[in-house]
Parts: structure tokens; C-alpha cells; sequence
């Protein structure tokens, strides 16, 4: 039996928004306005911005499912999607309604998308393209999905000091990711290493390594549509049956947390030892390559 729901479409005139910001800083955050910083305004924005979102996503969702609508599914270990506030409001046309909104609240809109940190998800330019193609895909009304990585450290900060590079950690995660909705239940273990036992005309996998993938989703907004695609990142977590060669691995890499995140942790130029050629093909593409094609 299908369950009866009623709600409330999420309003976008100047009241609507300002009511919106000050319930998700309230209730969702748990921030007195009068004591709230920058930061903690920008992700109750951002979550009230996204709800405006949701219902056309969902609703686009629900209608793929009716058509058997066939998609696009676009893997890639890198995606640069940039700053999430400013493109969701751009894409919606509210850029100007959610300026005057918070101008009233005495906040200025640009001066919180400072505050919003890049999602750090890849380095490189593919991972832009890819981002450009999910973007393009929704605009246009394609049904498309993209699969990547959930990196924590994908991108790093540059200081020069002394006419030379200085790299050093960029946690973009560090405020938390409004934008996201983490599926805890679509999760995969994801297996690797170990050795193949020969039996007969059959085979066994034994003595593997594992962890789990968990998924995380994330809205692709068209440009003045009501088109919307996902963008599904996987997160590495711990497996309950992690064995001493996990742990000997994160022992020789301090600089990343155990937990089973070794794998996920990092996307960035000389993050690996020399002659790692083996570990750095394999961390980054283990969620991307075991986990999508699963869940598909």
C-alpha cells in the first residue's frame, strides 16, 4: 500500500526564504541566530535553498522510474562541481530573491559563498569536464548519473614560501556538506588483494582485503529547468572484518586516520611513496570500479 502524503512546496518569495534560513539555523543546526557565525549561515542557506530543489528531483526520479527511461552513467574518479550555493541559485533563478532575502536578515550573499569551501573531489581538469557533462546533461533534460570517490583531501591548499611550492591539506569537509544526503543503506563491501585458490574447474577467491562503500547523493541542477541528474559519491568505511595488513598499511601512512579510510582519503600529486605504483592505482578507483557497477 502506498502511503498517503501531504506537504507544503517550499515557497521562493522574500519571506518564504527568510523563514526558511532561520528554521534550518534553528532546528537543523541548533544555532542561536544571535551567536551564529558565517559558516553556520551559509549551510542553513544551503539546506534551504536545496529543499527547493528536492521535490523537482524527486519528482524527475519518479518519472524515470514510470518510463523505464534509459540513462547515461558517467564514472570517473575526479569531479570538480565547484561551489554548490551560487550554481543552485543561478540554476534556479533566484540568485537576486535570496540576496534581498538575507540583505533583510542583515546578511550579505556574497559574502557567505566566500565562506563556501570548493568541494575538493579530484585536481585535475577531467574532473571538471565530467562536472561540465553532468551539468550539461541535466540542462538539456538527459537522464544521466555520475559515480566518483568521496574524497576527503582531493584538492590541497598552495602557499608559496621562499619562491617554492608549500602543499598542505585542504578538508573541505571540514563545515560538514549541506548539499549531500548520505544513503546508509546502499552500501557495498568492495573486495581486493588476497590470493586465488584453484579447484578444479572452479575457483576461490581467499584471504582478501575489504572495505565498505557507502553512498552518498547529490543534486545536479539544469539551468532553468526543472530537469535534475545525481551525482553519487562513495565514501570508504571500515569493514568489520579488518585484518593486520589493513592496519600495518595505515601504520606506514600516519598522516592518514585508520578507520578502513586509507583508500579515500587522498587524491593528490605525491601523496603516495615512490614507486607506490601498485596502492596508487588502487585506492582511488576501488569505490568507482566495484561499488557503481554493483549498485546498477
Amino acid at each position: 500500500m502506498e502511503p498517503r502524503v501531504s506537504y507544503i512546496s517550499p515557497r521562493l518569495n522574500e519571506e518564504a526564504l527568510q523563514h526558511a534560513i532561520a528554521y534550518k539555523l534553528m532546528f537543523i543546526l541548533g544555532k542561536d541566530p544571535s551567536l551564529a557565525n558565517k559558516h553556520e549561515w551559509l549551510n542553513a542557506t544551503l539546506f534551504a535553498v536545496r529543499d527547493r530543489l528536492v521535490e523537482r528531483w524527486l519528482r524527475a526520479h519518479r518519472a524515470r522510474i514510470s518510463q523505464q527511461a534509459r540513462q547515461v552513467y558517467y564514472l570517473s574518479m575526479e569531479f570538480l562541481i565547484g561551489r554548490t550555493l551560487s550554481n543552485a541559485l543561478l540554476s534556479l533563478g533566484i540568485y537576486e530573491d535570496v540576496k534581498t532575502a538575507l540583505a533583510g536578515m542583515g546578511l550579505d550573499l556574497e559574502e557567505l559563498i566566500d565562506e563556501e569551501n570548493d568541494p575538493g573531489l579530484g585536481n585535475g581538469g577531467l574532473g571538471r569536464l565530467a562536472a561540465c557533462f553532468l551539468d550539461s546533461l541535466a540542462t538539456l533534460g538527459l537522464p544521466g548519473r555520475g559515480y566518483g570517490i568521496r574524497y576527503d583531501y582531493g584538492m590541497f591548499k598552495q602557499n608559496i614560501i621562499d619562491g617554492r611550492q608549500m602543499e598542505s591539506p585542504d578538508y573541505w569537509l571540514e563545515y560538514g556538506n549541506p548539499w549531500e544526503f548520505e544513503r546508509h543503506k546502499t552500501r557495498y563491501t568492495v573486495r581486493f588483494g588476497g590470493r586465488i585458490q584453484h579447484e578444479g574447474k572452479n575457483s576461490r577467491w581467499l584471504e582478501t582485503e575489504e572495505i565498505i562503500a557507502v553512498a552518498y547523493d547529490q543534486i545536479i541542477p539544469g539551468y532553468e529547468t526543472d530537469a535534475t541528474n545525481t551525482l553519487r559519491l562513495w565514501s570508504a568505511q571500515a569493514s568489520s572484518e579488518i585484518n593486520g595488513t589493513v592496519a600495518k598499511l595505515a601504520m606506514r601512512q600516519p598522516f592518514v586516520l585508520f578507520k578502513g579510510l586509507t583508500f579515500q582519503k587522498l587524491c593528490l600529486p605525491g601523496a603516495f611513496r615512490p614507486g607506490d605504483h601498485h596502492n596508487k592505482m588502487l585506492r582511488p578507483g576501488l569505490c568507482v570500479v566495484h561499488a557503481s557497477p554493483q549498485y546498477l
